[in-house]
């Protein structure tokens, strides 16, 4: 969790004539945190955990809920991607809830929009190709926070827990993220026809991002001086 202890609350916008604002009791929240928790070691291979000492780093993000989306959810008249993400914060969970498929799972994409533009090794360079912009499943590796009042809700993907392929590949390409542009968007997967068309929840650009460079320690008020 990392809302409020290391990253401060975005404040409400100022009522003015004829905005939406967020209210208690919105079954949305007004902030969402997204905090994707990236490894610097590539960990084991197959089998075992991923070493307890490589902290990595995280990027984290915060979404504001627009006032269209206010303006929907006071009309009642809200879409099937609306009510999925209604239906996963009320669930709390990145884990299937009882009874359901896989609808209703967190699901990230992210897109590099210049792989061939940045040097990816040509024996490595299928493998981007094919896994570039497929979904990926938050299930095992998601943890979800929520505010008592419903106010904020954030999401903590650690990728460290992710599949050896994915893991060793992000720590084999690393040095290229400097020059390369990648749209991350998020979004609650749907199954029934009645649950389609899925729309993105959140998205965000991240451009030439460097995860060693760039990163910066966060004083972690629970440790103590």
């Amino acid at each position: 969790e990392v809302l409020h202890r290391l990253v401060e609350m975005p404040p409400q916008a100022a009522d003015s004539a004829g905005s939406e604002t967020w209210w208690p009791g919105c079954p949305l929240p007004r902030v969402l945190c997204i905090v994707a928790q990236i490894p610097y070691e590539r960990g084991p291979t197959l089998f075992g955990q991923h070493p307890a000492n490589d902290h990595g780093c995280s990027i984290i993000t915060l979404h504001l809920i627009k006032p269209a989306t206010l303006r929907l959810l006071r009309s009642q008249r809200r879409t099937a991607a609306v009510k999925l993400f209604a239906k996963f914060v009320h669930g709390g969970t990145t884990h299937l809830i009882s009874g359901s498929t896989k609808s209703g799972l967190f699901k990230a994409i992210a897109v590099a929009g210049n792989v061939d533009d940045i040097g990816v090794p040509r024996v490595l360079l299928p493998t981007v190709r094919t896994y570039n912009g497929k979904p990926c499943l938050i299930t095992q590796s998601g943890t979800v926070f929520r505010d008592d009042s419903g106010e904020w809700l954030e999401v903590n993907v650690d990728i460290r827990r992710f599949c050896s392929l994915a893991r060793n590949m992000l720590v084999s390409l690393r040095d290229l993220l400097p020059r390369t542009s990648v749209h991350c968007g998020f979004t609650i997967q749907g199954c029934e026809d009645n649950e389609l068309p899925e729309g993105i929840v959140a998205d965000v650009w991240l451009h030439n991002v460097d995860l060693v460079g760039d990163a910066r320690v966060i004083d972690d008020p629970r440790v103590s001086s």
